[in-house]
Parts: structure tokens; C-alpha cells; sequence
């Protein structure tokens, strides 16, 4: 290793060599020193500097080599986590997670392992996907707004996706397949070593930067913002969220004047996901309807939105924002089917009446109820 570099250019080039497969142990040696007294903030600070040049699913293929490494080194600076906080409960729910997973792999050790057998199982895992939400939408904005190293948990956002992709691919093997194939052995396997790496990222590096950057206070308020999450395999908290004080100035327009009870109980009585973005891309505000069907969390007001979206469709946020911008599009739309949804999702420029760009609203709506609507009716029938 060359000794005219930085400390920081040492352990990036020895990243460098990991991704590239070279990771000899002479060349683990020449780093050795250097990984003893690497700091769970400066892992972050060095995958941050990554993604200045790579896309997280880049450094995905990589990146369980860099923690092979690095983790042993890191377990050694471990604090323990207050039990009463979120990062403790978030430690159950992976723990409980933990217990699903070796029952599963003690029946894949029967033969022969029969696809419909395992649906019901994986399904169970499926519910596993609101503690990465909780983590997604509430813990990621409040470490960012503390260090701007910590948009490296893009990584980790992307990882998780990866690993609920291949789950909801393994229940489709299950309905579809009567055995078991090559395919089916490999997603198997990929699974598995993601939902245990997971574990393994949050509990020996993410909560431990949390503890590092994260009050007291601020943890009380991830724990309150959680709560509008359910939880996973574990108790239901006996907590319930502050309430939050409310404006009484009223809202007056050309067209009335509104209270903001009024005003609030309007927006969330509309059958559609709002978020607003303002000029500066920031998040502004989102409503709560009944049914949302993206989750959101009141971490992201004044998050970047691009740091709202996963990695992979941050291109088509961007192609978005810029048309918007100049002018060239005031409108966007795509339409999908999510489960027993078919969705339609708007974005819309916002422009004041000199035509300035003002902001994005996003608008989703679930139109699958208005495709089946045929034939008239003309009189009130409520049955």
C-alpha cells in the first residue's frame, strides 16, 4: 500500500482491491492497523465517498466482502442499546425474525422440500417488511438531517429492497413450481444470507451510529413516529404518540376561508396519497387518508425527496423534477398493479400565476374501484 496516501485513500484502495476480488491477505495485512481503529462513522463516511462515483446497486455486489472484513473490527466499539429505546425494540423484531428463519432452514433439512409447503412460511416472512419502513421512512431522515456521511444508508435501503424482491420471488416459486429447481435453491440461499447480513448491518453498524449521532430526544421522537408503523412478531408497545399542538389561524382563499381542522379533515378525507415538494425539492407536507398506500412519516418533512425514493428510480425523480423546472412538462404519470390495487400516480408542477415553479404534488390513487364501475345508477343505493 502506497505510504505517500491518506489514511482515508488507504482504506478506499483497499476497498478497491475487495471489489475487484484481490483482497490477498498480504494486502489485509499492509491494511491491518488502519481497520483496527475504524470508526462505525468513518464506514459510513468511506461508502458516502463510494456513492460520489457508484450507484448502491454498484457497490451491493461488494459490499458483504467490505463487512467480512471490517465487521470484526467493529464489534469490538458495540455499546449496549438502552432497553426502553426504538433501536432496542427494533432488535427484537430482528431477533423474533431470527427465530422464523432457523425454524424455516431446520425444515428445508427434510427432503424432499416440496415448493406449496414453504408458501405459508415465507408469507409470514413477508410481514417482516414494516420494520424495514419504520427504519426506511423514520430513522434514515433523522440521521441524515444530523450527518450529511449518513446518505450512505442508501446502501442499506437498497439491500433491503433486494432481499423483499427476492422473497416476493421465492412465494411466487411456491405457487408455481411442485419442486424444486436450481433457480429456486439460488433465491433460497440469496435470501437467507440477505435477511441475516441485515440483521447483522443494523445491529453492529446502523444503530451504532444512531447512538453516536442521535439525543435522547431524538430517538423519543423516532420511537413516537414509529408507532404509525405496525410491528413486527413482537408486542405492541404500550405507548401512544404525543399530541401535537394546532394552529387556529385560519386559511383564507378567493374561494373561503377554512379553520385548519376543517382544512386537515378536507385533505385526509380525499381518497388519494398527497405529498407536497416545494421549489428546493424538500418535502412540505403529505396527508393521511384512510388507506394510504405508501407509507409516509412525518421524519421526511424537509427531507431531500430524492432521498425519499429508492436508488434505483432516483434517475426518473430527477428527469422529473428537471422537466418541471424548465418549464418543458407540467405532468407525469405512470399507472401500475400493487396486490388488489391498480394504481395511478400524478405528478403535477406547481406554478404561481407568473408561471414561477413553486414545488411537485405527487397524487396516488388506487383506480381499481372506478375500472370495475359499469352501467348507471341513478338513485342513492347504499347496499
Amino acid at each position: 500500500m502506497n505510504p505517500s496516501l491518506t489514511r482515508q485513500e488507504r482504506l478506499l484502495a483497499y476497498f478497491q482491491l475487495l471489489e475487484n476480488g484481490q483482497g490477498s491477505l498480504d494486502a489485509f495485512r499492509t491494511i491491518e492497523s488502519e481497520l483496527n481503529t475504524l470508526t462505525h462513522l468513518e464506514l459510513f463516511e468511506l461508502f458516502n465517498l463510494k456513492l460520489k462515483t457508484q450507484q448502491p446497486r454498484e457497490i451491493l455486489p461488494y459490499v458483504d466482502r467490505v463487512m467480512h472484513v471490517v465487521t470484526p473490527f467493529l464489534k469490538s466499539q458495540v455499546v449496549d442499546l438502552p432497553n426502553d429505546s426504538i433501536l432496542a425494540l427494533l432488535v427484537k423484531e430482528n431477533d423474533a425474525l431470527k427465530l422464523k428463519l432457523q425454524a424455516i432452514q431446520t425444515k428445508l433439512q427434510r427432503f424432499p422440500i416440496v415448493p406449496s409447503e414453504l408458501k405459508e412460511d415465507f408469507e409470514i416472512l413477508n410481514a417482516f417488511t414494516p420494520h424495514y419502513l419504520k427504519i426506511q421512512n423514520v430513522l434514515f431522515p433523522h440521521l441524515e438531517r444530523k450527518d450529511s456521511r449518513l446518505t450512505g444508508t442508501k446502501i442499506l435501503w437498497s439491500l433491503q429492497d433486494q432481499t423483499k424482491a427476492i422473497l416476493k420471488t421465492l412465494i411466487q416459486d411456491c405457487q408455481t413450481k411442485t419442486q424444486t429447481d436450481d433457480a429456486f435453491h439460488q433465491h433460497l440461499g440469496t435470501y437467507f444470507f440477505n435477511a441475516y447480513g441485515l440483521i447483522q448491518k443494523e445491529e453492529v453498524i446502523l444503530f451504532q451510529v444512531a447512538m453516536q449521532v442521535l439525543s435522547a430526544e431524538d430517538l423519543d421522537l423516532i420511537y413516537d413516529q414509529c408507532l404509525e408503523f405496525p410491528w413486527c412478531y413482537i408486542e405492541v408497545p404500550a405507548r401512544l404518540p404525543k399530541a401535537t399542538a394546532k394552529s387556529s389561524t385560519a386559511v383564507s382563499s378567493l374561494t373561503g376561508q377554512l379553520t385548519p381542522d376543517q382544512l386537515e379533515l378536507l385533505l385526509n378525507a380525499l381518497p388519494l396519497d398527497l405529498t407536497l415538494i416545494d421549489e428546493h425539492d424538500k418535502v412540505r407536507y403529505f396527508n393521511k387518508p384512510k388507506d394510504r398506500t405508501f407509507p409516509r412519516s412525518p421524519a421526511v418533512i424537509g427531507r431531500d425527496v430524492r432521498n425519499c425514493h429508492p436508488a434505483e428510480s432516483v434517475h426518473v425523480v430527477n428527469a422529473i423534477l428537471e422537466a418541471f423546472r424548465n418549464g418543458e412538462r407540467d405532468e407525469a404519470k405512470f399507472w401500475l398493479p400493487i396486490k388488489h390495487q391498480f394504481l395511478l400516480i400524478r405528478y403535477l408542477a406547481l406554478r404561481d400565476e407568473h408561471g414561477t415553479y413553486r414545488g411537485c404534488l405527487e397524487i396516488t390513487q388506487d383506480i381499481a374501484p372506478i375500472q370495475a364501475i359499469t352501467g348507471t345508477r341513478r338513485l342513492l343505493d347504499w347496499d
